[in-house]
């Protein structure tokens, strides 16, 4: 996370760049504060994860990266969770399913289709949110 000049994971860590000097202490601060508040105060979408992967067809099955060794290595409580097999989704699939179905209902092919390709678009953001670790404050 960035703030002023600094990225904060690098300023923190103190074996790598030690007694690295701050320039502008007052301004920095404020800035600190701002981030802190705005990271404090984010709030998960209002889409379900479950509701995203209906309206993109999806079962995340179909989506897992196929990656059995370190699916056996997971306990069953985080192969239940859907946020983690989110996180785990193939990209590139998520991406071909939702060029497939924003295709199919683009007003400019479709014009019946607008509201369906709004809805795809927000579920396709919702999955992104969810597998970029973007939803709600981070867990720091």
């Amino acid at each position: 996370m960035g703030c002023h000049r600094y990225y904060l994971r690098n300023l923190c860590d103190e074996i790598r760049f030690p007694n690295w000097p701050i320039v502008e202490h007052a301004e920095f601060l404020q800035l600190l504060l701002v981030v802190w508040r705005e990271e404090l105060t984010r709030k998960p979408m209002d889409l379900s994860e479950e509701e995203a992967c209906r309206i993109l067809e999806i079962s995340l099955e179909d989506f897992s990266n196929g990656d059995a060794q370190r699916n056996s290595i997971q306990t069953s409580k985080e192969i239940n969770s859907i946020s983690k097999k989110i996180e785990n989704m193939d990209e590139k699939k998520l991406k071909r399913q939702y060029r497939t179905l924003a295709m199919k209902y683009h007003p400019d092919e479709n014009p019946e289709g607008r509201e369906k390709f709004l809805a795809v678009q927000k579920a396709y953001e919702r999955l992104q949110a969810t597998m970029q670790g973007l939803q709600g404050p981070q867990p720091w």
